[in-house]
This record gives C-alpha cells, sequence and structure tokens, in this order.
C-alpha cells in the first residue's frame, strides 16, 4: 500500500450476478473489495490517517520510522478494525481519548499508523470484548486473525490435543502436511519421552525438505532430553536462556550434541499478559527468529542473498546463521543466541531504542545491509 492502512480501504459494490437459474442484484457483504493502491517506484506518496496526514518522500532524511507500517496484509488489518468498530456500534476514533490507550499516541498526542491496531489489540486481549458481548466463536475467530494476521500454520492433526499417546501418533500426519504445503520450517515445541519408528521415519525424510526445531525438556536433570530433541542429526534442539542471556534451570546440564543453542525461554509475556517459562517458548521464538531471517533474505535487495536464501533451510546452514549470534555468550553447554548481534554496534548499543530516537531511514538501510552480510558470511563460515 501506499500508506497506512485504514478502514477506508474496505468498500462494498453493487452488483448483479448470475446464478444457476437466474441473476441476482445487490450488495454482497460477505466479499467485500479490499482497494489497494502502488504508487510507481520514485514518485512520492501521501498517507492518509484518520486525523492528520503525513507525506512520505524516499529521499526525506526524517523519515518517520514509528509512523512506518510495518504490518504485511495492512488491508486485512483495516477489514479487522471495521469488524471491530461494528460489533462495539462506535468507531474506532472514539476510543483515542481514553486514558488507558495514551501509549499508543506519539509524544505530542499524534495518531501512528499502529495507532488502531495497538487499540484493536487490547480490545480483543485485555477487555473481554468478546465475553462481555457474547460474539460467536466463529466471528471471533475471525476478527482475531484479521487483528494478527500471520503466515504461521497450524497442521490440523494436532489441534487441541493433550493426549500423549495420541499426538505422536498423529504427528507424522501433521508432518505430511507440512511437507504437502511446502512448510519451510516446522517448530515442535514438545517432546516425547517414548520412541516411536513412524514418527522418526516420518521426521528423518521431513528434514530433508525443511528446517524441524524441537523443544527438548523443562525438567532439568530430572527426566532425560525427549524426543525428537535428543535425535539432533534431523532437528535442532532449542534450550532456554534467561533475560540476561544465560543458561536456564530447565536445561540439563548437557545437551545432545555438540552445538547446543539456547534462546529466551524465561519470562515470557503473552498475548493475553501472562508469564510463561520453557524450553517451547524458546523453541517458538527461535522458530520465529529463522522465520524472519529467510522471508528478509527472500526479498533482499541483494542479489547474493536472494540467491542464497533457500539455503537457510539446510540444516547446517541455519545452525550457522545461529551460531554467528552467539560469540562470546557461550555458557557450557550452550550456545547462547543474541539476535541483536546481526545489527550494526552503533545501533545495537542503542537497544532499547527510546522514543525520541528512533532508527531513520538511514539506520534502518544500515540494518539491512549488515543483517544481509553477516547471514552470508555465516552461511560461507559453516560451524567452526
Amino acid at each position: 500500500m501506499s500508506g497506512p492502512w485504514n478502514k477506508e480501504n474496505v468498500h462494498f459494490i453493487f452488483e448483479r450476478r448470475m446464478t444457476l437459474d437466474r441473476y441476482v442484484t445487490g450488495i454482497f457483504v460477505d466479499e467485500p473489495l479490499l482497494s489497494v493502491s502502488i504508487p510507481a517506484p520514485g514518485l512520492s506518496t501521501k498517507a492518509t490517517s484518520h486525523s492528520n496526514e503525513t507525506d512520505v518522500d524516499d529521499d526525506d532524511e526524517d523519515y518517520d520510522f514509528f509512523n512506518y507500517d510495518t504490518r504485511k496484509i495492512p488491508k486485512i488489518m483495516g477489514l479487522g478494525v471495521m469488524l471491530i468498530e461494528i460489533q462495539l456500534g462506535r468507531p474506532i476514533e472514539s476510543l483515542y481519548k481514553a486514558d488507558n490507550y495514551s501509549a499508543h499516541f506519539g509524544p505530542n498526542g499524534e495518531v501512528y499508523s499502529h495507532t488502531n491496531y495497538e487499540i484493536c489489540k487490547e480490545l480483543i486481549t485485555k477487555s473481554n470484548m468478546f465475553e462481555k458481548m457474547e460474539t460467536s466463536d466463529t466471528l471471533k475467530d475471525l476478527i482475531t486473525n484479521c487483528i494478527f494476521p500471520n503466515e504461521v500454520f497450524m497442521p490440523p492433526h494436532v489441534k487441541n490435543l493433550e493426549d500423549d499417546e495420541i499426538r505422536q501418533a498423529l504427528y507424522p500426519l501433521a508432518l505430511d502436511w507440512c511437507m504437502n504445503n511446502n512448510i519451510d520450517i516446522v517448530c515442535m515445541a514438545c517432546g516425547f519421552f517414548t520412541h516411536d519408528n513412524d514418527l522418526e521415519d516420518k521426521i528423518q525424510e521431513a528434514s530433508r525438505k525443511m528446517l524441524i526445531l524441537a523443544a527438548p525438556t523443562n525438567s532439568g536433570n530430572r527426566q532425560d532430553i525427549t524426543y525428537p530433541s535428543r535425535h539432533d542429526a534431523f532437528v535442532v534442539p532449542m534450550f532456554a536462556t534467561d533475560g540476561n542471556v544465560k543458561k536456564s534451570g530447565l536445561n540439563p546440564s548437557q545437551g545432545p550434541g555438540k552445538y547446543n543453542f539456547a534462546i529466551l525461554g524465561e519470562d515470557i509475556k503473552d498475548f493475553r499478559g501472562e508469564v510463561k517459562s520453557g524450553t517451547s517458548y524458546a523453541t517458538a521464538i527461535a522458530t520465529g527468529l529463522l522465520a524472519r531471517l529467510l522471508d528478509f533474505s527472500r526479498h533482499n535487495e541483494m542479489v547474493e542473498m536472494r540467491e542464497k536464501a533457500q539455503k537457510m533451510k539446510d540444516m547446517k546452514n541455519a545452525m550457522a546463521v545461529l551460531y554467528s549470534m552467539t560469540r562470546g555468550t557461550k555458557d557450557d553447554p550452550f550456545y547462547c543466541i543474541r539476535p541483536w548481534d546481526l545489527l550494526p554496534t552503533d545501533l545495537r548499543s542503542q537497544i532499547p531504542f527510546p522514543l525520541s530516537r528512533l532508527p531513520d531511514k538511514k539506520d534502518i538501510e544500515e540494518a539491512r545491509r549488515s543483517v544481509s552480510w553477516k547471514i552470508l558470511s555465516a552461511m560461507d563460515d559453516g560451524l567452526v
């Protein structure tokens, strides 16, 4: 899109359609038109939000990073906002003056492109809006998926399963689904204490086509490392660190292989505000990190980066990229991952960024180059 998303991108068209036996004329409310304008390269664009207008120029040195729309599917976000407004019976702008939403505006009260998103997110996660309005599950899922769009897929065979024995038997079907749908990276935030031959065969087959990360244990030394994490020839086991990038007490004293990676897995606040810990959370975070780097590589301006993007799905290359983020952080026997090590040194030292000094366009371009070259170098160097 040429500017920030908003509900005005959603349109309904009066049309005439031919059915099996007759013409039907009217407005088909279940099929909205989601408009999007794509400017010609090199032209400045005008981004219109609900209460202000901002000129965004590619050559503008005062590039407003905080007002830049980073959502991958902004028109779907606009649809979600509209649906929430229908639920509330009032426009989203009517909530702008509420004290509990003041954190989602600029220092001078200006509306940012993500302001409506943050308000909607709070309505969904903190206000019990759906419960108060007795919203149907179907509509609740639709609104939630519009506000939280993603490209993370849940294989249908493993949803809502609590029985480990049943879940272990169904995981081969889930991996088949992943292979048939060309999934790049699989997060197995679970483990089993018993071995299953069918699952092992399927993991070996799937590992040749995609990257698989698995959670090992949350029991320290009280129990063995679970399967499939202990078979590190086919999956990347992911252990946990605390907030200081030190190994977690959830981990065992020894990992299954030479390279035992760990990433933040303690005191994770989920979207409901609840605090969780576990190697399953570490596995999900590491999977998300590698997925974002893979996506970044595929849409990179550097030809070398795009050519090597697919190689990140190879387990050894992915581990080499992870290893590049662990220099000087080994806490035996774990290589503790610091994702910000991919950034240029001057930007790295500023984390977390204060609102008064957010990265500008030049900073972002420099960071993209730094990340690109470090990924390329990591894959070229391999594991030591």
